[in-house]
Parts: C-alpha cells; sequence; structure tokens
C-alpha cells in the first residue's frame, strides 16, 4: 500500500486575521513536524491550495505563505 500525507484545508487567510485562531501556532508547529517526518520516511506530502491565496506549487515542498515547509 503507497502512503501521503494530505494536509486539508491550511487556510492562510486564517492565520492573516487578527487576532489569530485559538492554538494556530501549535497547529502549524504540528502541521510541519508531520510533514517533516512524512519527508524524512520518503512519504509524498500534499497540500492543495484553492482559492485566493492560491500559489503554483513547484514541488511537494512548496509553502502556503511560509507555513507548510
Amino acid at each position: 500500500m503507497k502512503q501521503a500525507l494530505l494536509s486539508v484545508d491550511v487556510q492562510a487567510g486564517l492565520f492573516l486575521a487578527d487576532p489569530l485562531p485559538l492554538q494556530a501556532e501549535a497547529v502549524l508547529e504540528r502541521i510541519n513536524d508531520l510533514a517533516g517526518r512524512a519527508r524524512a520516511a520518503a512519504v509524498p506530502v500534499l497540500s492543495p491550495r484553492l482559492g485566493r491565496y492560491s500559489r503554483p506549487s513547484r514541488s511537494s515542498r512548496s509553502t502556503i505563505g511560509g507555513w507548510l515547509s
């Protein structure tokens, strides 16, 4: 069975809000930690981008506003 990490609904706009959502930094740290561990295990990391804050992806290591590594 093939595996992948799918990061869904990480909305950059939420993290541009003032005030930030509850535990915003902790959530982003968990996402980054999981993505780092997946990549270290050669597991693809998929982060679909839709809507106003979409950016073209150059690789599976692309970022949303610098938050996902």
